[in-house]
């Protein structure tokens, strides 16, 4: 996938982008490329004698950094090499980096917890902000790890969820509490860019040049959030599978819930039987073709659920194909 730029980037910094070292990362990762063992040493000689741009922090230094609602929690150097991550996640072959890990509390009902993890060199001098999944409840280093071999300065976020992943029943982090639901929704994407924007250019001593999200799924609803809420964060975004309009999307959710796990359950049977005296009177009637197995615009099918009522026999029964009227044996539920 390819990210379409908002502005031009001037052809230095293409150029740049384009002869970067990347470092091969572990099976995992699908987007790595080989550097030459020459020129990794090289690099990895520069990380060691403490190469950083003029104006800059240490690592180390951030710990004390002020901004405003945030703590730092972490802010350590990595080696190059082999890293796990807090979650035990094994990641090779990574170059050095600063791991900046902090939580911020907009609200009194507030506890979102990002990272932000910075290359010691060869940054291509952009930011990238990535997205999580399901009710979030965690930092995603697989997209820290990815993105870093890239030579991104790269962050996540838990949307402020945290510990809903662990949670059979995550959601119920965000029941009764409101602000909460405004950190997932949008707020603790957008802090977590305006954060790490500040936090990188403490470290690097400026600004990143470009800035771009990457999300899928929830991530997706990020990224539009992003782009329709705060268009300044971002200068490309990409929203794959976007989680769109959750109000109505978790309202289905909880329809579907009570159709088949309430006191009034429809089994799967029945269902099945619905839906194929639905297709067998409405496909084709509703712009779609007579072939489909779903409607196109289910607003144009008018049917009535007495077309599945027994006419004899007694007891519930499936839906009979045909047509035949009654309840054999073999039809009643």
């Amino acid at each position: 996938m390819r990210c379409v730029h908002t502005k031009p980037e001037p052809k230095g910094c293409i150029r740049r982008q384009r002869h970067a070292k990347r470092r091969p990362l572990a099976p995992v990762r699908g987007l790595h490329g080989a550097a030459s063992v020459l020129c990794a040493t090289l690099l990895t000689l520069l990380v060691g004698i403490g190469a950083t741009p003029a104006g800059a922090a240490t690592c180390t230094s951030l710990a004390g950094l002020a901004l405003p609602d945030t703590t730092i929690t972490a802010a350590a150097p990595v080696a190059a090499g082999t890293y796990t991550a807090p979650d035990g996640e094994v990641f090779t072959n990574l170059p050095a980096f600063c791991r900046i890990a902090a939580t911020l509390t907009p609200t009194s009902d507030s506890n979102i917890n990002i990272e932000v993890w910075m290359p010691y060199s060869g940054w291509n001098g952009r930011y990238l902000g990535t997205g999580n999944g399901g009710i979030g409840g965690l930092i995603v280093y697989g997209f820290l790890a990815r993105s870093l071999s890239l030579n991104y300065a790269v962050a996540n976020t838990d949307m402020g969820t945290s510990p809903a992943a662990t949670d059979p029943l995550g959601g119920r982090v965000l029941t009764g509490h409101p602000e909460k639901q405004i950190d997932w929704a949008t707020r603790s994407t957008n802090l977590m860019t305006v954060r790490s924007k500040q936090i990188i250019k403490a470290f690097y001593g400026e600004r990143p040049r470009y800035s771009y999200f990457l999300g899928c799924s929830t991530g997706g609803g990020q990224a539009l959030h992003e782009a329709l809420q705060f268009p300044g964060d971002y200068d490309g975004i990409i929203a794959g599978a976007s989680t769109n309009n959750s109000t109505h999307n978790t309202a289905g959710y909880v329809w579907n819930y009570s159709a088949f796990n309430g006191l009034a359950n429809i089994s799967a049977a029945q269902a099945t039987a619905t839906t194929a005296a639905i297709v067998k009177q409405c496909a084709g009637k509703d712009r779609g073709l007579s072939s489909d197995n779903f409607l196109t615009d289910p607003r144009d099918c008018h049917w009535d659920p007495a077309a599945l009522q027994c006419t004899g026999g007694g007891g519930r029964c499936d839906y009979v194909p045909d047509g035949a009227a009654g309840c054999g044996a073999a039809e009643v539920l």
